[in-house]
């Protein structure tokens, strides 16, 4: 599957291209979005949209729902796929505007 398309990896991308005026290692950052996205048999557009709601008014809302189901599946992954994976991840998941805390 090739992310070149995926809206939600671009705003990653940029997002952190923004924040630290490039992207550091972004073969092993898609690398591992990738192998999540494989397992779990979602695109990363879709885990976002996943995670993400519409208010009444049209303002975008994030879900708990959303933010635990993925919470636990990274945390599900960490200790086999090591701590910089995690935090990868859980990077995607904040520069596309889903705050990423432990499940409530």
């Amino acid at each position: 599957m090739s992310f070149d398309n995926d809206p939600a990896v671009q705003k990653w991308l940029a997002s952190l291209a923004e924040q630290w005026g490039g992207t550091p290692d972004v073969a092993a950052k898609l690398a591992v979005l990738q192998r999540f996205s494989d397992e779990i048999g979602q695109t990363p557009a879709e885990m976002i949209e996943a995670c993400t709601t519409r208010h009444e008014d049209g303002r975008p809302l994030t879900t708990i729902k959303g933010i635990n189901r993925y919470w636990k599946l990274i945390e599900a992954r960490r200790v086999e796929w090591g701590q910089d994976s995690s935090r990868q991840l859980m990077s995607f998941f904040i520069h596309n505007g889903v705050l990423m805390q432990s499940p409530v």
